[in-house]
């Protein structure tokens, strides 16, 4: 990320330069694969499931295939290896163009932790958090949720605190706490405003 001062009279500006939403995406899947979390030929057949699926036939852009049966099964496994080659590809930067109408598929097609990664850096774009939309009161699933994301934020910001202090010396151990803590943030968010739904529609209900 590269920042850019420009000043002109008494104003200035502060322009911050980043990897585009495709680069973006593209390196978490190359970091997921490197780290061994992500196994192509599983991530291709669920990319192209979601796609066909979310992208409407006259939006398509790409050329994956819909695997489909035959006697022999053989054109199946065919349009498989068409797809994880194309995926493997996209993968490992070996081609540069990426059809927009993919990123979608692509990162919920990601492994849980990576595909929270993908998902609470672009929204940090825009100072947001990928906060889940309430499901209508089941609070067995909030509780495992919340007690699993704050879980995980005790885990990554145990080495952190081992010197009581948040510095530079914390460099390696400081994306994972960011990750699961602004997880954690956006599980709360959406329990609160639950919350403040449902004191709102009790507060209607005493008014009738």
């Amino acid at each position: 990320m590269t920042e850019l001062s420009h000043s002109k009279g008494v104003s200035a500006m502060s322009i911050v330069f980043h990897a585009s939403r495709k680069d973006l995406v593209r390196s978490i899947a190359r970091d997921a694969f490197n780290a061994g979390d992500l196994n192509l030929m599983n991530y291709a057949d669920r990319i192209q499931e979601l796609y066909f699926t979310l992208i409407p036939p006259a939006s398509q852009d790409t050329n994956l295939r819909q695997p489909c049966d035959d006697a022999t099964g053989e054109r199946f496994e065919a349009d498989r290896r068409h797809n994880r080659q194309i995926v493997e590809r996209w993968v490992k930067g070996r081609v540069a163009e990426f059809p927009d109408d993919l990123e979608e598929p692509w990162v919920m097609a990601l492994p849980d932790q990576w595909r929270d990664k993908a998902l609470t850096e672009l929204s940090a774009r825009y100072g947001l958090l990928p906060a889940p939309i309430p499901s209508g009161g089941h609070t067995a699933a909030w509780t495992g949720d919340i007690m699993q994301s704050m879980a995980d934020v005790l885990r990554d910001f145990a080495p952190i605190a081992e010197d009581g202090v948040i510095n530079h010396l914390d460099a390696d151990d400081l994306p994972a706490f960011i990750l699961s803590s602004a997880k954690a943030m956006g599980i709360l968010s959406s329990m609160q405003r639950q919350a403040s739904e449902a004191l709102q529609e009790a507060e209607r209900r005493k008014a009738r």
